[in-house]
């Protein structure tokens, strides 16, 4: 009983950072197997995002066989899918604030079997970006910019009176 508390009082105290994070789908507000549905989860980034490279690992995923119907509608369409989640990964950058887009279709094709992925922990590897490569991207920018089509011309400040198109 007081391991339960203990436990319970851990994870009020100290949350779960957004590194590592544990999901349960709802598969009652996904969309049908058989259209495929598709997860994505938003991570937010710290300010110095750029100094990093960034990988996902979907681990301890909790599979569970289809329905026969399900599976009757993959095979028929053809769908291809893999032995394992593949996710794919980018960086977006809005306002000055950066996340992590994580997307993957969460159906797989195991041992003969399709199942879907009912929980899974995933997990945010950020591996820091050499300063030679660091430097390369730099150069690659400054490059770009002094060959821009905005880097010159004439410019004019229009003023209009109403918001909208």
């Amino acid at each position: 009983m007081y391991r339960v508390l203990y436990i319970l009082i851990l994870f009020i105290v100290f949350p779960v950072s957004a590194q590592d994070r544990f999901i349960t789908l709802d598969w009652q507000k996904l969309p049908a197997v058989q259209t495929l549905p598709e997860i994505s989860e938003s991570i937010p980034l710290s300010d110095n995002f750029y100094l990093n490279n960034y990988d996902v690992k979907i681990e301890f995923p909790e599979f569970v066989d289809l329905a026969p119907e399900a599976v009757v509608e993959l095979i028929a369409k053809g769908v291809t899918l893999p032995d394992y989640p593949q996710a794919e990964v980018s960086v977006v950058t809005s306002a000055d604030k950066a996340s992590l887009n994580v997307r993957f279709v969460p159906v797989v094709y195991r041992k003969g079997i399709y199942q879907r992925i009912n929980s899974f922990k995933l997990s945010v590897i950020n591996m820091p970006i050499s300063a030679t490569t660091l430097a390369a991207t730099r150069v690659a920018t400054l490059a770009t910019t002094e060959n821009s089509v905005l880097s010159s011309g004439r410019f004019v400040k229009i003023r209009v009176s109403d918001t909208g198109v």
